[in-house]
């Protein structure tokens, strides 16, 4: 014969089933991330390697997570891959149109170590990304170029000229001209997320196109990188005026691929 203590210990046992439950399925769903893009992407060339420049929207769905990684896999129509890893993002608070009519913005840069997205909230911010392969062999080359350079500097004051007809910077500006891999075409475009927790991302394709005549704009940039080295290298001459680097860039448009392939033109943020 069951008890009224028995009874009231079994009732308030199953008084905290509801939690119980909560708290394992809050522990074993795993948030999921949704990445929306703007319809405009921004390519570019300079001394940083490749560019990859937009706009995007990411919101968590489920639980609130911590992003430490945003990549970009860039897949050229003749099957090449390039990938690509965020290295800083923009949030622009405000405009301010001055008397002169010009727009003024109100912005904060980020370093690219951590993303906070909570489930009741949509981040917006201007993603710049880069390709951590040219860096990784890139910083090799420059440091035996500047290693040659502190040497050149101990044996004589006037080293300018001579380093930077060097083998170790002729190096350098050989791995500018052979890294530069953006050509005619079209492009797909997919990203990636990683977290410290378990993330599932909802995934998308966008496809941008790239003309021939954009690609010669962007080769453009190539003998610019030396006239920066130059500036960088001269800066500690007395007088030294430095040319003025402008750089080339292509804006072209985004657009989002749908499961049956059709492709959707994206609208801007509101």
């Amino acid at each position: 014969m069951v008890t009224s203590a028995e009874i009231a210990a079994y009732v308030g046992a199953t008084a905290w089933l509801p939690q119980i439950i909560a708290l394992i399925y809050r522990a074993a769903i795993k948030p999921k991330v949704t990445i929306v893009s703007e319809k405009q992407v921004e390519i570019g060339y300079t001394t940083l390697g490749p560019i990859f420049n937009l706009r995007l929207a990411v919101s968590a769905a489920r639980k609130d997570i911590i992003i430490d990684h945003v990549g970009a896999s860039i897949r050229h129509e003749d099957g090449a891959i390039h990938e690509f890893a965020w290295s800083g993002m923009r949030e622009t608070f405000s405009e301010i149109k001055d008397q002169s009519g010009n727009m003024q913005f109100v912005e904060r840069d980020y370093s690219p170590i951590a993303l906070v997205l909570s489930r009741f909230g949509v981040i917006e911010r201007f993603f710049r990304f880069q390709a951590p392969t040219f860096h990784s062999k890139h910083k090799t080359l420059l440091r035996v170029a500047t290693d040659h350079q502190a040497y050149l500097r101990t044996t004589k004051p006037d080293y300018h000229e001579e380093l930077l007809k060097s083998k170790q910077v002729h190096e350098v500006f050989e791995f500018y001209d052979q890294y530069f891999f953006w050509k005619s075409g079209r492009y797909t475009v997919k990203f990636s997320v990683k977290s410290p927790s378990k993330v599932i991302l909802s995934e998308s394709k966008y496809v941008f196109e790239l003309k021939a005549y954009e690609v010669d704009d962007l080769k453009k940039n190539l003998p610019i990188i030396k006239i920066e080295a130059t500036n960088i290298v001269k800066s500690d001459i007395e007088g030294f005026k430095p040319e003025v680097v402008k750089w080339r860039w292509v804006s072209t448009p985004l657009e989002r691929v749908e499961e049956n392939g059709s492709n959707t033109p994206l609208e801007p943020f509101s």
